[in-house]
């Protein structure tokens, strides 16, 4: 679906956007260049479509498991989470 503002195709998303004021910004010109992103979960698949194009474009700068104190963010083989 078009957004009036901009112009952009937000497809299905754009209610959710508008919410959040994403047309309102890209209409001020903001569209993230220079931006980095935080994402913390108790796990990533990292062999997800989601995340493909970050991993082969080198854009995931770092990872750490805080839980099992390595660098690999997607759940390994024997990897049980510890008791509190």
């Amino acid at each position: 679906m078009q957004s009036p503002q901009d112009g952009l195709n937000y497809g299905l998303s754009l209610a959710q956007l508008t919410q959040i004021n994403v047309p309102a910004a890209h209409a001020a010109g903001y569209r993230g260049q220079g931006v980095r992103v935080c994402m913390m979960d108790t796990g990533y698949r990292k062999d997800h479509i989601a995340f493909a194009t970050a991993y082969s474009e080198g854009r995931v700068i770092a990872e750490y498991d805080f839980i099992f104190d390595d660098t690999n963010t997607q759940d390994e083989a024997g990897e049980t989470p510890r008791a509190a």
